[in-house]
């Protein structure tokens, strides 16, 4: 047991929308949309399962040093002498610089040069181009060998991500509004909650676009079609990439592990995310997402353990096509690739994103942790353990008076799976509660900083209604 200051406190979008940037006072709170019950669910166990890759190679991550900011589509290999992937020594690369290179110097190259020297090195299989001047090798070259090449800058493993899931067992929206009359085996205290009617009140999410980079989303799903975000410049499946942008019939977001437009979500992780986030209201089925007019951004990163390069690639995506937020219910364990994935939450910090991301589901201090975006500095993003219905934080959930910034909700929690609903825990549970109350807060004022929407969250979020001011 490690005691650990309770610095942070429970989210309440009814103080945080209200008092903090709206500055109305609510005569009666509205009651919660009508849903319809559901039949009893049997607890299931979620997880991303596997590995990132299905073939025997090494993958890594790579920056470069070059005289240029050239950046490149599609896979990189040897064709004659066009580069569309690394397959042979690259023929068109200009001999005195594959002198230089020998030499360890690589003054004057431009990046498409070092490419070059990168792709026909010993055992290296192929190169692509992922985000933000970073690209993915993969092949039987080890660590070492890649980071010898000059004008390698940085190197460093293309690891798994790890899914912030635990198993499921309680039927009840209890995290968005409860008065602590149970009639279940399971104990709720009274306002352990985020107070989402009182919100709804004001606003309900409407023109937020909220980036789900997961498993993919059942976009097809009764409770979540209407509030799938639809790409303006895309004629769907016609096979031509109407808008230009590189994605062909991305009508509803990507697939970035199978690189193809279809998101469907195999696993359910994404699903349930998505339906936290934005299920419909007032439509007599299923149940209420916490702003269920925002718009969803199916991003998919993979069916089994999904890499982190497919996870930048779709942080980049989400930039690009508008998103106001990102939710992020995964990590990474590895320390060499944080510096990776922290050059692209900054790059949507810059372009006015918000990146809301799991404590993880280890009862660890996440200060003194790796596990990335958990316990990134930078300041657009929010870090979210797990609370429960007795309104203390979870055993199992991350922690970390430095990085965790609040807890929201995040066991027995009740969403959309393909084809119906289910009820899981974990703090991949709790990070869409923030992401939700964050497009309220958007939508309630456009003009808001990302300074301002996650201030309002850490600083105008209800207190522990026990008094707890300590946990491990």
């Amino acid at each position: 047991m490690r005691p650990t200051p309770f610095r942070r406190s429970y989210l309440g979008i009814a103080t945080l929308v209200i008092v903090a940037l709206i500055g109305a006072i609510l005569a009666t709170a509205t009651s919660a949309p009508p849903v319809e019950a559901q039949p009893p669910l049997e607890p299931q166990f979620l997880t991303w399962e596997g590995e990132p890759f299905s073939d025997d190679l090494n993958h890594y991550l790579i920056t470069v040093t070059a005289t240029d900011d050239v950046a490149y589509e599609g896979w990189l290999q040897m064709d004659g002498d066009d580069l569309v992937a690394a397959t042979s020594p690259p023929s068109q690369v200009d001999p005195d610089h594959i002198a230089d290179v020998v030499a360890g110097e690589t003054d004057g190259m431009t990046a498409a040069e070092v490419l070059e020297i990168v792709a026909g090195s010993a055992g290296v299989e192929s190169i692509r181009p992922v985000a933000f001047g970073i690209y993915a090798v993969a092949g039987e070259i080890s660590e070492d060998e890649l980071s010898a090449i000059a004008g390698v800058a940085e190197v460093a493993p293309d690891p798994a991500l790890i899914a912030a899931t635990l198993d499921p067992y309680y039927p009840t929206q209890w995290g968005l509004d409860n008065d602590g009359v149970s009639t279940d085996p399971w104990r709720v205290s009274n306002d352990a909650d985020i107070d989402a009617p009182e919100g709804w009140h004001r606003t309900r999410g409407k023109g937020v676009v909220v980036a789900v980079i997961d498993s993919g989303v059942d976009v097809t799903h009764p409770d979540l079609a209407a509030n799938i975000w639809r790409n303006p410049g895309e004629q769907c499946a016609n096979g031509i990439d109407d808008d230009g942008n590189g994605f062909v019939d991305d009508c509803h977001g990507w697939d970035f592990a199978n690189r193809t437009s279809s998101v469907v979500d195999y696993v359910g992780h994404g699903t349930h995310v998505a339906g936290i986030i934005a299920a419909e209201a007032d439509n007599h089925i299923g149940i209420a997402g916490v702003a269920y007019e925002s718009q969803v951004m199916a991003l998919k990163i993979g069916d089994g353990t999904p890499a982190l390069s497919a996870g930048i690639e779709a942080i980049a995506y989400a930039i690009d096509n508008g998103a106001r937020v990102i939710n992020a219910s995964w990590g990474v364990d590895d320390a060499n690739a944080a510096p990776f994935l922290d050059a692209a939450i900054a790059a949507a910090g810059e372009a006015g994103v918000l990146f809301v991301t799991a404590a993880g589901n280890e009862p660890i201090n996440v200060d003194n942790s790796s596990l990335h975006p958990a316990a990134s500095s930078l300041a657009n993003v929010i870090t979210v353990g797990a609370s429960t219905p007795t309104d203390q934080p979870a055993s199992w959930s991350g922690y970390g008076a430095a990085t965790v910034d609040l807890f929201a909700p995040g066991e027995y929690i009740i969403s959309t799976v393909p084809g119906g609903y289910g009820i899981y825990s974990g703090t991949s549970m709790a990070a869409p509660m923030v992401s939700g109350a964050a497009a309220l807060l958007w939508a309630a004022t456009p003009e808001a900083t990302i300074a301002e929407v996650k201030g309002a969250l850490l600083d105008r979020s209800d207190g522990p209604n026990d008094g707890v001011t300590s946990f491990r």
